[in-house]
């Protein structure tokens, strides 16, 4: 896990400083990939491959999800004095979103 953490995160971060439409864009293909090593017990490479072709089917969705949950997570950090409280806030029921979208992408499988 702490290897694909150490894979994704500055790739995205880079991505999103640079231009963010590329942060954008890997944030969307690797939205599943932690799920799948939690879930699926795959390995860093394997689950971002699996995640790229999960997201790729419905890639306007996956887009959709990974961008909104993206905005109000940053967007509630910029509230003065209390954004980060509300980012923390926020932040779970984010996840709880990508969630419930990886199960409804993974359930006839």
């Amino acid at each position: 896990m702490l290897v694909l953490m150490i894979i994704t995160v500055p790739a995205v971060l880079l991505g999103l400083v640079f231009l963010i439409v590329p942060g954008l864009l890997l944030m969307t293909i690797w939205l599943y990939a932690f799920l799948l090593v939690v879930d699926r017990g795959m390995g860093v490479f394997d689950s971002l491959n699996a995640s790229q072709t999960y997201t790729c089917l419905r890639f306007g969705t996956h887009f959709l999800i990974s961008t909104v949950t993206f905005g109000l997570v940053a967007g509630a950090s910029f509230i003065p004095y209390v954004g980060w409280a509300v980012s923390c806030l926020i932040s779970p029921l984010c996840w709880l979103v990508v969630v419930i979208a990886y199960r409804r992408q993974t359930q006839f499988e």
